[in-house]
């Protein structure tokens, strides 16, 4: 389910370049209004036996028109969000919250809430080309070094961790082992981009752009609700479809 929201600032919306984790804050303060369930997505999400957590939800960039200013990003109309999660009941309160209070706190400025669209999309074909609406991270830490890699999306291992990244969340909200997988690429040699930003302290490498993905529907509707990749909840790995494969 996807909760399509169009927002208006009083005046202008100045926020960092690097904004994820604003706008994921204030996705969890639409979610305080149910304190048991905002507590179950902050502190516990989907694990099943795993011993990673899973929030299974994710968001796109901001979309609308805005100026760089120095090392700031001002929004200077209206801004859309898109959050998007299988968990259906967690895209209802968020849109409960927001029709509500009628207006949000992004970075301590006041945002009024013009639009909310709903949305329940399932994915049927098997072939489709996809357009990332926030960028898509794969990566492995070594144990003992504690070194992270980033991987391209024209490496190999850019697909495979993708897969085994699925696999995990698969079973996390499932309890079970999916007995699919999918396959990804970028779809042409030029069509992906790299995006290198900071979440808190961290800094992420990922990948926008254009890719063909294929697989069992029900395995690419998974991903289609839950996002692509690592740090869903943080915004990366949010996507369209952009075109049916025949």
């Amino acid at each position: 389910m996807e909760a399509k929201i169009v927002l208006e600032a009083i005046g202008k919306c100045e926020l960092p370049i690097n904004y994820n984790y604003l706008v994921q804050s204030m996705i969890y303060a639409l979610l305080r209004k149910n304190s048991d369930f905002s507590r179950f997505v902050h502190d516990q999400g989907f694990s099943k036996g795993l011993t990673r957590i899973y929030k299974l939800f994710t968001f796109s960039q901001l979309i609308g028109q805005y100026q760089i200013v120095q090392d700031k990003i001002v929004f200077l109309h209206t801004i859309v969000l898109q959050i998007r999660s299988i968990d259906q009941a967690l895209i209802l309160q968020i849109v409960n919250s927001l029709l509500e209070d009628k207006e949000v706190e992004l970075a301590g400025q006041r945002l009024v809430v013009r639009d909310v669209q709903v949305s329940l999309v399932a994915l049927e074909e098997s072939d489709y080309q996809i357009r990332m609406l926030s960028p898509v991270i794969a990566r492995s830490t070594d144990k003992e070094s504690g070194m992270t890699t980033f991987y391209r999306p024209d490496e190999k291992e850019f697909s495979s961790r993708l897969i085994r990244n699925f696999q995990n969340k698969y079973k996390a909200y499932y309890g079970v082992e999916s007995d699919s997988s999918f396959s990804i690429q970028p779809l042409h040699s030029n069509s992906f981009r790299k995006v290198v930003t900071k979440y808190k302290n961290f800094i992420m490498t990922a990948w926008s752009g254009d890719y063909l993905i294929s697989g069992k529907p029900e395995v690419l509707d998974f991903l289609y609700q839950v996002g692509l990749g690592e740090k869903n909840s943080m915004g990366f790995g949010m996507f369209r479809i952009i075109k049916k494969e025949k």
